[in-house]
């Protein structure tokens, strides 16, 4: 089972929260992979792989860098969810990206496209921003219809991030 975050490892993208909910997501899914993509600074890369390497995460967690948009749609055909704890996230260009490709997002209420994925059941919405309040929400998901939760996001793409209505 593999999910993913994408963006800077910026503070305020709360990476470090999502790899601390690891743990308790790999108790019901204990093959979960966390695939991240995006990039930040030598501080940031540092402080995360510490996180991980104290809590023995290793083989859950894979880092990829910064990637292309090909790259990047090639990573969503194998990924169950994009996950986007921020505490602040104004539009998120990457939720409207992973939506149209068909993949549900489990984002805080503190994203914009919050309110899109609520409105059609595209994935679920973190109301504290905890790793018990992220596991809470990815199993959720994952426990959850994966075709629905598929569907729901094409449709939340097709009719609320359409160019035309933006």
């Amino acid at each position: 089972v593999r999910i993913m975050f994408i963006g800077r490892f910026h503070v305020v993208k709360n990476l470090h929260l999502l790899i601390k909910s690891i743990p308790e997501i790999s108790k019901f899914y204990p093959n979960i992979i966390l695939d991240i993509v995006g990039s930040g600074t030598e501080n940031e890369i540092l402080a995360l792989k510490n996180i991980i390497e104290k809590m023995n995460l290793d083989k859950h967690i894979n880092f990829y860098g910064w990637r292309n948009k090909i790259e990047i749609e090639h990573l969503f055909k194998s990924t169950r969810m994009l996950v986007l704890p921020s505490s602040y996230e104004n539009f998120a260009l990457v939720v409207s990206e992973a939506l149209g490709a068909g993949i549900p997002c489990v984002v805080s209420k503190f994203v914009g496209t919050s309110g899109i994925i609520a409105k059609h059941h595209a994935g679920e919405i973190i109301s504290e921003l905890t790793p018990a309040e992220i596991s809470k929400a990815v199993i959720q998901v994952l426990k959850g219809d994966e075709r629905f939760y598929r569907a729901a996001a094409i449709k939340a793409a097709r009719e609320d991030l359409d160019w035309s209505k933006i």
